[in-house]
C-alpha cells in the first residue's frame, strides 16, 4: 500500500469519527436480538438429540481421527485413560485440567498413572493432557471448549496427546446450540475469553501435500464419552 492510500484511508477514517462525535451508540435491534437471540434456520442433520445424535457425532469425530471409548460410569474413566497410554504406548503420566469434571475423578484408584499438575502451559508440552469440555457437536464431530478463570486456552494445544473427557448430555445436534449452552453456562450477554472449536487432531499438508498429524497442536485426540446406555462400537476396517 503506497502512502497516499494509506493517508487516504485515515482520512476517510477521520472524517467519519468527525461526523458522528467520538461516542458510537449501536443500532437498539443489535442489543435486541443479542438479549434475545433467535435460531436460524437450522440444516436437518443438526436436528439429532439422544443416541443419534451420540451416535453421529462418535462417527465424524472418528472420521477426524479420534479415538473414542464409551464408559457407562465416570469413575471408570481414570482406568480407561491407563489403557489407552498403554495401548499408545505413552508413558503412564497425565496433567489434568483444572475444570472440576477431571479433577473429582478417582485418580489415586489407578496407582500406575502418575498424576502431574501443570504450573506452566509449557509443562504439558508433548506430554498426555485429561481435560473436561464444555460441548460437542453431533453435526460435526467438533469438541468446543472455553478459555476462562478455570480453562487455560494451551492445554488444548500444547500437549502430544489431548485426551476430553465428555458427557452425554454436552453433546449437542449442531452449532446453534452451543451458543444456547454458552448463555446458559455464562449469561445472555456474557462471553468466555476463547471459544476453541476443535474438529480432530492438528494437522497440516503445506508440505509436498503430505498430512501431518500434530503439527500446530496435539497428534492424538481420545474421547472418553460418558453415557448410562449409549454404547459406540467403531467400525471394523
Amino acid at each position: 500500500m503506497s502512502a497516499s492510500s494509506r493517508s487516504e484511508i485515515f482520512e476517510k477514517i477521520a472524517k467519519g469519527r468527525a461526523q458522528r462525535g467520538n461516542s458510537f451508540e449501536p443500532d437498539p435491534s443489535w442489543r435486541a436480538r443479542l438479549e434475545t437471540p433467535k435460531a436460524d434456520i437450522i440444516p436437518a442433520i443438526a436436528q439429532t438429540n439422544g443416541d443419534a445424535a451420540l451416535q453421529r457425532f462418535c462417527q465424524l469425530a472418528s472420521i477426524l481421527s479420534c479415538s473414542v471409548e464409551t464408559v457407562h460410569d465416570p469413575k471408570l474413566i481414570p482406568d480407561q485413560v491407563a489403557t489407552y497410554l498403554k495401548n499408545q504406548q505413552l508413558a503412564q503420566e497425565v496433567w489434568l485440567g483444572e475444570d472440576q469434571t477431571v479433577q473429582q475423578l478417582p485418580w489415586d484408584k489407578t496407582p500406575m498413572l502418575n498424576i502431574r499438575k501443570a504450573e506452566d502451559d509449557r509443562d504439558v508440552d508433548g506430554g498426555t493432557v485429561v481435560t473436561g469440555i464444555m460441548g460437542a457437536v453431533a453435526e460435526t464431530g467438533t469438541l468446543v471448549l472455553t478459555s476462562d478463570a478455570h480453562t487455560r486456552v494451551g492445554t488444548a494445544y500444547m500437549p502430544d496427546a489431548h485426551v476430553i473427557v465428555v458427557e452425554e448430555e454436552q453433546v449437542v445436534g449442531g452449532f446453534d446450540d452451543i451458543w444456547d449452552l454458552l448463555r446458559e453456562r455464562y449469561g445472555v450477554g456474557e462471553l468466555p475469553r476463547a471459544v476453541n472449536f476443535i474438529s480432530g487432531p492438528s494437522r497440516t499438508a503445506d508440505i509436498e501435500a503430505t498430512m501431518v498429524l500434530g503439527a500446530h497442536g496435539p497428534r492424538a485426540v481420545h474421547i472418553v464419552l460418558v453415557s448410562k446406555d449409549f454404547v459406540w462400537e467403531a467400525p471394523s476396517t
